[in-house]
């Protein structure tokens, strides 16, 4: 499995109960992430694209390379 699903699988089970809720705020047809994950599959890149547009508090630096944290702090914190 790619370290960039594995991460996204990361991002969900930190985030989300349902993987239905997950992927339905991600912006994808359902099964979309959760058989890539069940199958060990990769995923396309218009699903990543998705992802980053749906959860502008993600690190695509975190996402892509693994470097930093998950979740971008704001300025408030």
């Amino acid at each position: 499995m790619s370290k960039i699903i594995e991460r996204i699988r990361q991002f969900a089970e930190s985030q989300y109960d349902s993987m239905r809720e997950f992927e339905r705020d991600a912006g994808v047809t359902p099964g979309v992430f959760s058989k890539s994950f069940k199958n060990s599959t990769e995923i396309r890149t218009d699903s990543v694209e998705l992802f980053v547009e749906s959860f502008p508090q993600v690190s695509a630096e975190w996402l892509l390379r693994g470097v930093g944290e998950m979740l971008i702090q704001s300025e408030d914190s």
